[in-house]
């Protein structure tokens, strides 16, 4: 890259949810002088809800890495500059939410900014202990990490940081594990029962800010399940497909038909042009993320499956990277493992509904006079009344009834 035409660029923590005000930073997986491009994993970031890998969005060279592991800062916070090209720094001047008040993926306080970097900017004080060196990790020589891609995992504690190298250097350094007091010996169970907590206060929060209202619905899904069966027989394992896949397919296509549901409260109801529909995922070691497939109206029955089976992946794995956290306009809870019949849900702000779907189960069903076995799923809407009435809700229901019950639809989606 010819140094004339080279521009310092920042490169700020982007916010990794809605209600997110700052992060720690768990690990570097990069170094300085290291070449990225865009889709390349910088670091890793806990949210309090879950570790995030976060994308850089632009082709460089890593300058300054300025905030060190085990530090907490503010969504916005500048954590590295990076070394592009004058035309990459101008896309990034050029993209809406670029610059101080946001990132170039839209959301408040992300990504890389659009000004130029002129002077180094002094480290962000870190709210954690001084760090510890505890041991000396191999470091892949594949370089920085892609996201979704597998990585080696990093022995307990998880604080990394790859230093800089020295100005003689050509080589990156082999990256001390570095720790803080704080979080040596700290259990799992504490950092279960700490993201608990975070979600405990958002559903405070909800309840206390969002006029609730709640419709419920049994919809008839025998003949989706029929398919569904009929093609997992003859699919490969790869291709097969989840039901809960198909009620998400549909609630995608249901909402797109009827948006009322679909959107955000921000001083008034702001409607999506996109179903972004979140996926409440329950983790294993506790807790509970809601990483998102975005514009999932768009998909097909077989990409969402795809897309699901990844993301739930990499929610479980502890492995979520910042294109999972695009902010939701709908979100969907599943406790069809279990043996409730249907589940209320609590709206997740700034969103206008959750959409909710007990287990699906054999069901004794009046048709034409007649008692007969049907396969049936409680779906329930949970709305938020300041922007959606009843009627709005009831046609929403409806039109996810209509599409379950025509599985030739989805089966030509796929």
């Amino acid at each position: 890259m010819a140094a004339e035409t080279a521009r310092l660029i920042d490169f700020k923590l982007p916010s990794l949810g809605s209600d997110m005000d700052q992060g720690t930073i768990i690990a570097w997986r990069v170094a300085v002088g290291d070449t990225v491009a865009k889709g390349d994993v910088l670091l890793e970031v806990d949210t309090e809800k879950s570790d995030i890998d976060v994308e850089v969005w632009h082709d460089g060279v890593i300058a300054e890495i300025l905030v060190e592991p085990g530090q907490e800062v503010p969504v916005g916070a500048v954590l590295a500059r990076l070394t592009v090209d004058a035309d990459a720094a101008a896309d990034a001047a050029a993209e809406p939410g670029a610059g101080p008040d946001g990132g170039p993926d839209g959301r408040p306080g992300g990504g890389l900014g659009g000004e130029a970097a002129p002077e180094p900017a002094e480290p962000v004080t870190p709210t954690a202990a001084p760090a510890v060196v505890d041991a000396v990790p191999e470091r892949s020589p594949a370089g920085p990490a892609r996201a979704g891609a597998s990585v080696d995992p990093v022995p307990d504690p998880r604080l990394v940081y790859w230093p800089s190298p020295s100005p003689s250097s050509t080589a990156s350094p082999v990256p001390p594990v570095v720790t803080t007091p704080a979080s040596k010996g700290a259990a799992p169970t504490d950092r279960a029962a700490r993201r608990q907590a975070a979600v405990a206060a958002l559903m405070e929060r909800a309840n206390r800010e969002i006029p609730h209202f709640h419709l419920a619905r049994d919809l008839d899904v025998t003949d989706a399940m029929q398919w569904l069966e009929a093609h997992n027989a003859s699919a490969p394992p790869p291709d097969r497909i989840l039901p809960a896949a198909v009620l998400l397919w549909a609630v995608a296509q249901a909402a797109h038909r009827q948006p009322a549901v679909n959107g955000t409260w921000s001083e008034g109801a702001q409607p999506s042009d996109h179903v972004q529909l979140g996926v409440a995922v329950h983790l294993r070691g506790g807790g509970l993320v809601t990483p998102v497939l975005p514009a999932a109206e768009e998909m097909t029955l077989g990409d969402l499956m795809g897309g699901l089976r990844d993301m739930v992946g990499r929610a479980r794995a502890g492995r979520l990277n910042s294109s999972d956290t695009t902010p939701a306009t709908l979100t969907v809870t599943n406790v069809g493992d279990g043996e409730a019949d249907a589940v209320f849900g609590v709206i997740r702000p700034p969103q206008l509904g959750l959409v909710g779907f007990g287990r699906i189960a054999p069901r004794a069903v009046v048709i034409d006079g007649a008692v007969v076995p049907r396969t049936i799923v409680t779906a329930t809407l949970s709305a938020d009344h300041r922007a959606v009435n009843g009627h709005a809700g009831a046609a929403f229901l409806d039109a996810l009834a209509t599409v379950l019950s025509n599985p030739e639809e989805f089966a030509h989606e796929h």
